[in-house]
């Protein structure tokens, strides 16, 4: 047999996570969603702004000239916007060059993967990136045309199922090492999935996660009498809790506003929980159902690769979340939990006849009347806020109420009693 033309074979195919790693590739789709999660990187590998820099002093405006003609008229005499274009070509151009230095080196062994830059990656060469990773079916580029000018502009991106899933594992891993770093959460746990009857795992009382009814009186007293046998004088730290044992099966809804309030750290917070709890649930928790509900004006139920999607928008419909949950939980046995996530208080009702703030009470009562858990979960401090939740608690009749004031934090308050749940589950 004849043998291929060695002219006529084909160049390899070099795509971006072929040639930087799997590890490398998630890091940057991570850090498209969440750039303050990457790890710092300002001593690791090169100087990427002196590396443009070199490229675009490189390049004359002689070389420039065709392209720059594209953009603008030939009878644009606007000198400044002229040289503006020229300056802005010449560093897209180095950027172009410098991005495809970088990788070079990478395919050649000369720059180690692990010592890649991804911050300033991201910062330097976010067109670059974004188009590799939608060459992988990763993200999906929304590109834009702007009038009078012959080139399609980058617009947002949309991350796909599979990103969705490697965010979610990243997100969950990082909530899980954050809580072993602050100490809490494998020790302290609200009642939420678990039963009634009395188990032998005692832990710290916290007057946040736990009724009163779970302390361990004998628990507490030891070490009060071990630091003072006469007075037997009790310290907040001496406090403990039996917790009840876990029934078979819980089913949670998180509720999740997505109003228009909700924009920046907050939305991204409350997206940030859901991933995370969602993925623990995935792999640790397959018997139990969690449900996620977006909601404002209208709520509905988000399926899995399409939490990244969300934008916020709307007006905030409390009452009509709760009523959705209450839909699905009422179907479910064992334990039954909400979890509303909020920033404000209601501000629509879908029921003419009564106020936002009612509409809201009501729901908090039925789902109290279906033997359903609600845990309010503030993300803004608000006096008028805290009413409503106190009030929705109390009418509930089974409810807590807490302020997280860092909503990036608010992953690991929501996996918390699961992850330590789990924990035991294992025997740590």
């Amino acid at each position: 047999m004849k043998p291929d033309c060695e002219g006529c074979e084909e160049e390899p195919v070099h795509g971006l996570s072929s040639t930087v790693g799997k590890q490398a590739s998630d890091d940057l789709v991570y850090g498209l969603f969440n750039p303050e999660g990457l790890q710092s990187d300002e001593n690791n590998g090169p100087d990427l702004e002196s590396l443009i820099q070199s490229y675009a002093n490189k390049l004359s405006d002689a070389d420039l000239e065709e392209s720059v003609n594209e953009w603008l008229s030939a009878s644009d005499d606007n000198w400044v916007y002229r040289n503006w274009m020229y300056e802005s070509l010449r560093r897209e151009k180095g950027k172009e060059e410098a991005w495809q230095d970088i990788l070079e080196r990478v395919r050649k062994g000369e720059l180690p993967p692990s010592e890649l830059p991804m911050k300033q990656l991201l910062q330097n060469f976010p067109r670059q990136i974004s188009e590799a990773l939608s060459e992988e079916g990763l993200i999906d580029l929304k590109v834009r045309k702007i009038p009078g000018q012959p080139k399609l502009h980058l617009g947002h991106v949309e991350f796909t199922a599979e990103s969705e899933r490697i965010i979610a594992r990243r997100v969950l891993e990082e909530a899980l090492i954050n809580l072993e770093k602050i100490g809490q959460g494998l020790h302290e746990l609200p009642e939420t999935g678990f039963g009634t009857a009395p188990s032998s795992i005692v832990s710290e009382f916290d007057e946040y996660l736990h009724s009163y009814d779970l302390l361990d009186i004998q628990e507490t007293l030891i070490p009060a009498a071990m630091r003072d046998p006469v007075n037997l004088v009790i310290r907040q730290e001496d406090l403990k809790a039996r917790l009840p044992l876990h029934k078979a099966r819980s089913s949670n809804v998180i509720l999740l506003d997505i109003s228009y309030s909700m924009y920046g750290n907050k939305f991204r917070g409350g997206i940030m929980a859901a991933l995370a709890l969602r993925q623990l649930f995935e792999e640790e928790f397959t018997d139990d159902n969690l449900y996620v509900i977006a909601y404002n004006d209208e709520p509905h139920v988000v399926l899995p690769g399409n939490l990244l999607k969300l934008r916020p928008e709307g007006n905030t419909d409390i009452g009509l979340a709760l009523d959705l949950a209450v839909q699905f939980l009422s179907k479910e046995e064992g334990n039954r939990n909400i979890f509303l996530i909020t920033d404000s208080e209601p501000t629509i009702s879908c029921d003419r006849s009564q106020s936002a703030e009612d509409n809201a009470y009501r729901g908090a009562y039925l789902a109290g009347k279906e033997d359903i858990r609600l845990n309010l979960i503030m993300l803004d401090p608000k006096a008028d806020l805290r009413r409503i939740c106190d009030q929705m608690a109390r009418l509930n009749g089974d409810a807590v109420v807490t302020y997280v004031d860092d909503p990036l934090n608010l992953k690991e308050f929501i996996i918390r009693p699961f992850a330590n749940l789990r924990q035991m589950i294992r025997g740590g």
